[in-house]
C-alpha cells in the first residue's frame, strides 16, 4: 500500500535530527515511476544529500508516490507550508544541505 499523502509530517524513525529543522523536496532529476510518478525527499538542515521516501521492503513499507513532478512538487510546497515553513525557508534549508555536501567533498 503506497503512503497517503495526507499522512503526518513527521520524518521516518531513521533520522537523527538533533534539533535541526526539515523539508520535503522532489529531485526533478529522478527517474519518475512511469505511472505513479515522483517519490518525495527528505532534506535536513546543514546536512548533506537528501533521504528518498522509498520505504523499506523489509517491513512492508512500499515507497511514497505523489504524482507528476508539478503535482509533487505542489504537495511538497504543501507539506512544507503546513509545517510553518516559507518557500524562503526552505529555499535557505535546502541550500545549507548543499552547501554541507559541497563542504565534505572539498574535505575529503
Amino acid at each position: 500500500m503506497s503512503e497517503n499523502i495526507t499522512n503526518s509530517s513527521t520524518p521516518p524513525n531513521s533520522f537523527n535530527l538533533s534539533g535541526k529543522r526539515w523539508v520535503y523536496w522532489v529531485n526533478e532529476f529522478q527517474t519518475p515511476h512511469p505511472e505513479l510518478g515522483y517519490i518525495p525527499s527528505i532534506v535536513v538542515e546543514d546536512t548533506p544529500g537528501h533521504r528518498l521516501l522509498a520505504g523499506n521492503p523489509e517491513e512492508l513499507q512500499e515507497p511514497w508516490y505523489w504524482g507528476g513532478l508539478a503535482r509533487a512538487r505542489q504537495i511538497a510546497a504543501e507539506k512544507n507550508a503546513a509545517r510553518g515553513y516559507t518557500e524562503r525557508q526552505v529555499e535557505e534549508i535546502i541550500g545549507s544541505s548543499i552547501l554541507a555536501d559541497w563542504r565534505s567533498e572539498s574535505t575529503s
